[in-house]
């Protein structure tokens, strides 16, 4: 198996006389005499003594043949400066008899003399776990430290030293090295260890935020690069109780990068992933968005937070430089906020498309409240029953909302004063800790129209004014409530002698802050009509008002559908009736 030895000083015995005996090699015995200059000795420590090359005959097969010490041509002896024999234990081994280079991997399972493309995404298919190497493989895809032709583990090194030799920037190397995982001379420093090592100088930690129940939320992991960075794999850690693992992508400044996830591990709460960026290439310098994870939130369940930590199954953590270097660095988990979501309407209209400044909302949810509780005083409070709501703009100003009213199911809130137009994220957080979060488009004006049934359709919440011949007013309903019908009904409007004049007022919320009063158009039927005031009730918080004349040309009309529109916005339609 082994021929024509070659025998050399070690590294630790340069300037040593060395005296090889050949004379029975070819019986498998090799005779070597070493004695360093006179008065010298060895310094303590693991020291390189002796390096012996063989030559292996064309043709032998892959293997393993054992090296041993003998007496035969040399005793084996061990002598200190004063000639004194010492003891010593001396353990045998054996040497891995190899086929092909290092990396060679492609096509399964004994390559092919070469080392491409194909053995690179392979070899990474081996550290992520998604296929495990072979009897006779496992050598040839452990491949560094290229020192060492491998350590006995599979990392992100040893993919990034592939696509060295894949690259030619690294020749091509005899296969050498462990035979099997496991040799715990040659494993790696933990990750642990390099992060103690890494003075924070290089970090991964993910973005926490809110994820809502029942939808899908993504976090993203970002690294603190230095610039040296070119390959890494991770594992990630969640509860699966809570959050089920969709989908994985290359974060926005890994573009080009090659990802390989393993999900084998998912329905335990773990999935592993490896990531490289082509030969030579690295992460430019500073905070960089590397990987974006896709979770669907459980619909059901009480956990207000999960925690998504960093593991080593079944991907290692570990970060490689170009020249397949294990990097320090360390990794920070944290905890999302489980939110249920919300939907904000209009408390007039019940749409929601859009909301205007100042007007009066519903939020419907659940677990909105631990109980039911109505403001009872001005100014309006900012919490009831523990319950709050907050409103952060499209600027990223957060303000709290006045509430009306809360319950389990609903809350009523006021948008705050002040809130910017665009996108606004809104925040219940009820006493328990329970957060639901929802999303609403802000603009100038949202018309809507109160209902006498509070269904935002139907009759209109609204009151008739009627100024007689003599100067004298009354307000009359335009609805009642009919107990025998369990309903509201229409109160049919009168218009009397001549010369009285009758005005309706409709209560609405969302229009306080139009353009200008050109802007306002109100139509009964196909009559239009101009808004004499609309704007802040002034009485109520979030309540506005129109007001109109009623022309006697209406009379007979019976029912009639009022149509308001603001800013070239349309409101919700409501119907009066007049006989």
């Amino acid at each position: 198996m082994l021929t024509s030895p070659q025998v050399a000083p070690g590294s630790d015995a340069s300037g040593a006389t060395l005296n090889p005996n050949l004379s029975q090699a070819g019986s498998g015995r090799l005779g070597i005499a070493l004695a360093l200059l006179f008065g010298q000795k060895f310094s303590p420590g693991s020291r390189q003594i002796v390096v012996v090359n063989f030559s292996i005959p064309g043709g032998a097969s892959a293997g393993s043949t054992s090296v041993s010490f003998g007496d035969q041509p040399v005793a084996r002896e061990i002598s200190d400066v004063n000639a004194a024999a010492l003891q010593a234990a001396y353990t045998p081994g054996a040497v891995a008899i190899t086929t092909g280079f290092e990396g060679d991997v492609a096509p399964r399972p004994n390559g092919n003399g070469s080392v491409t493309i194909t053995d690179w995404v392979q070899i990474g298919r081996f550290v992520a776990g998604q296929d495990a190497p072979a009897a006779g493989e496992f050598q040839r895809v452990d491949t560094a430290p290229r020192e060492t032709r491998g350590n006995g583990s599979l990392t992100i090194t040893d993919w990034v030293q592939a696509g060295r030799y894949a690259a030619g920037l690294d020749p091509l190397t005899p296969a050498g090295g462990p035979l099997s995982p496991g040799r715990p001379e040659l494993t790696k420093a933990s990750p642990d260890a390099l992060a103690d090592t890494a003075a924070n100088a290089r970090s991964v930690r993910f973005s926490s935020g809110l994820f809502e129940r029942g939808q899908q939320s993504s976090i993203i992991i970002e690294l603190s690069a230095q610039g040296d960075e070119n390959a890494f794999g991770f594992s990630l850690n969640f509860d699966p109780a809570q959050l089920r693992f969709v989908s994985i992508a290359a974060g926005r400044d890994a573009d080009g990068a090659t990802l390989n996830v393993n999900t084998g591990q998912a329905a335990s709460g773990r999935i592993g992933l490896a990531m490289a960026l082509p030969a030579g290439q690295t992460i430019q310098p500073g905070q960089r968005q590397i990987i974006v994870v896709n979770f669907a939130v459980a619909s059901a369940g009480e956990a207000t937070t999960a925690t998504i930590g960093f593991g080593d199954q079944p991907v290692v953590r570990e970060f490689s430089d170009a020249n397949a270097r294990a990097l320090p660095v360390s990794f920070s988990g944290g905890m999302v906020t489980l939110a249920r979501s919300v939907t904000s309407v209009s408390a007039a209209s019940y749409t929601g498309q859009s909301l205007a400044s100042e007007a009066v909302v519903a939020a419907f949810g659940q677990q909105l409240a631990t109980q039911v509780m109505a403001a009872e005083s001005l100014p309006l409070p900012t919490m009831l029953a523990g319950t709050t709501v907050s409103v952060r703009d499209s600027e990223g100003t957060e303000r709290m909302a006045p509430l009306f009213f809360v319950s389990p199911g609903q809350v009523n809130y006021q948008i705050p004063a002040g809130v910017a137009s665009g996108q606004a994220t809104i925040t219940v957080t009820s006493s328990n800790g329970q957060v639901l979060t929802g999303m609403l488009s802000i603009t100038a004006v949202a018309p809507g129209l109160f209902t006498a049934d509070s269904s935002g359709q139907g009759l209109a919440a609204a009151l008739v004014l009627r100024v007689r011949r003599d100067g004298s007013q009354v307000y009359e309903p335009v609805a009642q409530y009919d107990a025998a019908q369990n309903r509201f009904v229409a109160r049919p409007i009168e218009f009397g002698p001549e010369g009285e004049e009758l005005y309706l007022i409709l209560y609405g919320t969302g229009f306080r802050h139009h353009r200008d009063s050109a802007a306002v158009t109100v139509r009964l039927g196909e009559v239009e009509e101009p808004a004499l005031y609309a704007g802040a009730q002034g009485r109520f918080e979030g309540l506005d008002q129109l007001n109109l004349r009623l022309p006697r040309s209406l009379a007979g009309r019976g029912e009639l559908e009022v149509k308001l529109n603001v800013d070239g916005l349309e409101s919700n339609r409501v119907r009066i009736h007049v006989r």
